[in-house]
């Protein structure tokens, strides 16, 4: 995540309404384009040490747990390795 949680939607009506008043704020889009770069760079998304070290531990447990706790773990496991956090609401 690049911190832009105010430009997140939940519905196509709020998608709108976020680019609309975005368009109109010159300032902020000023804002944005000098900055996105720097923010996207040091976002987890480009953190290929923090993600190896994750994979790397999710597989160190599914060697070490028994079978049946190794399904649960996994589908855990899936949701803290992507880079960007996933949102089960939408």
């Amino acid at each position: 995540s690049a911190g832009l949680y105010t430009l997140v939607a939940n519905s196509d009506d709020a998608y709108v309404q976020t680019a609309v008043k975005l368009a109109n704020d010159r300032d902020r889009l000023t804002s944005l384009r000098s900055t996105l770069r720097g923010q996207f760079l040091a976002s987890p998304v480009c953190d290929a040490a923090g993600f190896t070290r994750r994979f790397e531990s999710m597989l160190q447990t599914l060697v070490e747990q028994p079978d049946t706790q190794r399904r649960e773990q996994t589908d855990l496991d899936q949701r803290t390795l992507s880079p960007v956090p996933m949102n089960s609401g939408t």
